[in-house]
């Protein structure tokens, strides 16, 4: 690998480019680690005062990291395929020699510094990627909305009265504020896609054990297996390079699955198409909604009707007149009490574990989570976990009867733009406790937690409020790569993720929330 020449690039801002090119970039000696890491640096000291995307950032550390990378590249080493690439952690994982919070005054009060990676984040920095910080989280990853009691709630940089959503809103923030070009994420019920939804990134729920998580960190126990690690990015091929880092078999999860076509393991090799590489043929089935919902704006609406259309036309162009199909939306069980009383049981023995509990320690943790813990000690039972995992069967036979005739399905992410930064969650501001599907604006996320299906988002279009909407392409278990093609086409054909907030960002929306 050849010496960059310092000061010599003169393209775009470095972070407002994908990895791919910024890999480009470094692998070509134009620029050095040391410049990406710097550039990444100098936009979370000049934006991140506004959007908040932040815990924690580690500048000394990813400094002598990049340096370290730097001067092996002038030395003729060989360093990482993601060598010099930033990278922004969510603070519910662990990156060694930084704190980990997971959103809690009582964690950032212990002052413990995380020793050991997490299993993703270990996988992307020993391929080169470096991390600046720790992404801000509401507590323990709790809500759909990312404001915590260590400090301001993140804003959304298409508004920044509204919220980027959650609980992944820290990195969707950051990846959308363009201070770093991806950033790990979690998604337990939504919590990839509904950032990604309201701040017009590209996130990708992967199937369950694609990614590994480590069991001893209560991460699985916790979801009741239903969250997966994932990224947030700008474009499709950016996810698909994460995952060909990050994808495979680890011992610490016991759900984890074996990727058997090599390492890397070929989500982005399988996007790049040339005569001699046919793409393959997918059927796309079409429907009105997972789980039926009064709660659509008119314009989001509009604008999924409209995407829905181009999305029909790109799959007739690349996989021919037979490639779309109309199904009925499935009959999904509803998850009421019994659901939350499960997963608050899980969480509630992890605080417990952790000495959380404690009045004088649970007095400082957020009200969200601690006011349920006497419903849930009360509620909780082996019936009503017999309960929830009946349902979940269930579920898995509607999603089952539609992959049937399809490989790929679109159907809509969220009814609503972005909510109020400060809050209510969306469905709270409805004056909803309860998880009614009826009047739950997340109720079309969360099946496939429940199964374990993939899903990414992709953009769909533009609020009359200038914000942005979504469709989800969900694909069968184990099938990620077909859920990447299709948004992929999609994104070529049409630059859905050609457009990003000007900075300096705008302080409201145009309209009113529609709450």
């Amino acid at each position: 690998m050849p010496s960059a020449m310092l000061g010599a690039y003169a393209g775009p801002h470095l972070m407002d480019l994908p990895v791919y090119k910024l890999q480009q970039l470094i692998g070509t000696g134009v620029v050095t680690p040391t410049e990406v890491i710097e550039a990444s640096l100098h936009r979370i000291a000049e934006r991140d005062s506004d959007v908040h995307s932040f815990l924690y950032i580690g500048s000394d550390q990813a400094r002598a990291e990049a340096r370290a990378q730097t001067d092996a590249i002038r030395r003729g080493e060989t360093v990482g395929p993601l060598a010099g690439i930033p990278l922004a952690v969510k603070d519910l994982e662990d990156v060694a020699g930084m704190p980990t919070t997971r959103g809690l005054v009582p964690m950032r009060e212990t002052g413990k510094i995380a020793t050991t990676d997490s299993i993703q984040v270990g996988r992307l920095r020993r391929a080169g990627a470096i991390v600046v910080g720790k992404t801000n989280t509401p507590a323990d990853g709790h809500i759909a909305i990312t404001k915590n009691l260590l400090g301001p709630p993140s804003c959304n940089p298409w508004a920044l009265d509204r919220s980027p959503g959650g609980s992944s809103g820290g990195a969707a923030a950051a990846v959308a504020a363009r201070m770093v070009p991806w950033a790990t994420a979690s998604d337990g019920g939504g919590s990839i896609r509904i950032p990604a939804t309201l701040t017009g990134t590209f996130g990708h729920k992967p199937t369950r054990g694609l990614i590994p998580i480590q069991t001893a960190e209560g991460g699985v126990q916790s979801w009741l297996r239903t969250t997966v690690m994932g990224p947030i990015t700008r474009c499709t091929r950016d996810a698909a390079i994460y995952l060909d880092f990050t994808a495979g078999y680890h011992a610490d999860d016991p759900d984890s699955v074996v990727i058997t076509h090599g390492a890397p393991t070929g989500f982005e090799a399988s996007l790049i198409r040339s005569p001699s590489s046919p793409i393959r043929r997918l059927k796309v089935g079409f429907i009105e909604a997972l789980v039926p919902s009064h709660l659509a704006q008119p314009d989001i609406a509009r604008c999924v009707t409209a995407c829905t259309a181009r999305l029909r036309r790109v799959a007739v162009h690349a996989f021919g007149a037979d490639a779309v199909i109309d199904l009925a939306s499935p009959n999904m069980p509803v998850f009421g009490s019994e659901w939350v009383t499960a997963v608050g049981a899980f969480r509630l023995a992890r605080f417990e574990r952790d000495g959380l509990t404690n009045p004088a320690v649970s007095s400082r943790i957020d009200r969200s989570i601690t006011s349920d813990w006497p419903t849930i000690k009360r509620d909780f039972s082996v019936d009503s976990m017999g309960e929830v995992f009946a349902k979940i069967a269930a579920t898995n036979r509607e999603l089952a009867a539609l992959f049937a005739k399809c490989d790929v399905v679109v159907a809509p992410s969220l009814g609503l733009e972005a909510y109020g930064a400060r809050g209510p969650a969306a469905y709270l501001a409805l004056g909803k406790t309860a998880w009614d599907p009826s009047q739950n604006p997340f109720e079309g996320m969360m099946p496939l937690n429940y199964s374990g299906h993939p899903a990414a988002v992709v953009r769909a279009g533009m609020t009359d409020s200038g914000l942005p909407c979504a469709v989800q392409l969900i694909a069968e278990r184990g099938r990620d790569a077909d859920a990447l093609l299709l948004a992929s086409l999609y994104e070529d054909a049409h630059g859905c993720f050609d457009k990003w907030p000007s900075w300096p960002f705008r302080a409201v929306a145009v309209t009113e929330s529609k709450l």
